[in-house]
């Protein structure tokens, strides 16, 4: 008796019954098993983000997205399948780098500065006749500015 490929065995309503198949050749029987477990695992920035073990043939389940500062979560590579496949699959968190706007308003006249995440920028005292820069100031939420991201300083002079 000769086997023929296993493929997924299916119930009357033709669902995925969560065994495999494969029908004898020149013959009249089929033999049926539990489909076998692999390991799913999705990884982020070398470190395991999630991980679990999946009958071939069931839905691969997606964890949420990952988060990670200064990035935006693009996917996953490679893609997801629907169902999962008759051996362990891994599977990569894809990012993009932000990148960010700031403009700086002196006397109402704007500066705007592009970066990205990461990079360093320098923003020069600004220099106002009669008047001593004290500090920058976050218009959009009204306070002095210690680690600048994105958004529109002002800056605060007091007359000399």
């Amino acid at each position: 008796h000769v086997l023929g490929d296993w493929v997924l065995s299916k119930d009357e309503s033709g669902n995925f019954n969560g065994k495999i198949e494969a029908k004898c050749i020149n013959c009249d029987f089929v033999c049926t098993e539990d489909s076998p477990e692999h390991q799913v695992v999705f990884n982020v920035d070398g470190e395991v983000y999630d991980a679990y073990n999946c009958k071939f043939g069931d839905s691969v389940t997606v964890p949420d997205d990952p988060m990670k500062e200064g990035y935006a979560f693009v996917g996953w590579t490679p893609a997801i399948p629907e169902t999962m496949p008759n051996n362990s699959i891994v599977i990569t968190a894809q990012w993009s780098i932000n990148n960010y706007t700031l403009t700086t308003l002196v006397n109402c006249v704007p500066t705007t500065y592009t970066y990205t995440f990461g990079d360093s920028i320098t923003i020069a005292d600004p220099f106002v006749e009669g008047y001593d820069f004290v500090k920058w100031i976050n218009i959009e939420k009204g306070e002095s500015v210690g680690k600048i991201v994105d958004g529109i300083l002002n800056c605060k002079q007091e007359s000399e």
